[in-house]
């Protein structure tokens, strides 16, 4: 479906978007300490970047994993962006795993 949408299917991504949409809310909100409506916007923004840069799945893996690692990067970056709201344990644990460890909030930052 991602080789699809990487040539611009509209209907191939409103067939993933509907399918994913409902398991992704719940995965965003767990991430972002229960607060549903970032949720909602976090999970967008990173269906946005799914349309953008679908030709860039190399089919290593799961596509629904290489969706989850966006929403999950895109959980980050909204956490960054929000400060006072603080990263579930969940959250934290996953971007040390994926930056070599080290503080998040910093690792955005230097990422910049």
């Amino acid at each position: 479906m991602l080789r699809a949408i990487a040539r611009g299917d509209r209907m191939a991504f409103n067939t993933m978007f509907n399918r994913y949409l409902p398991r992704f809310i719940p995965y965003a909100t767990g991430l972002l300490a229960g607060d549903k409506v970032a949720a909602e916007d976090v999970v967008h923004e990173a269906f946005m970047v799914i349309w953008e840069q679908a030709e860039q799945f190399s089919g290593k893996g799961s596509a629904e994993g290489w969706m989850r690692r966006i929403g999950r990067n895109k959980a980050v970056d909204w956490c960054r962006k929000q400060r006072e709201v603080p990263m579930t344990a969940e959250l934290q644990a996953q971007h040390v795993e994926q930056s070599g460890g080290g503080n998040p909030y910093e690792a955005a930052e230097q990422s910049d």
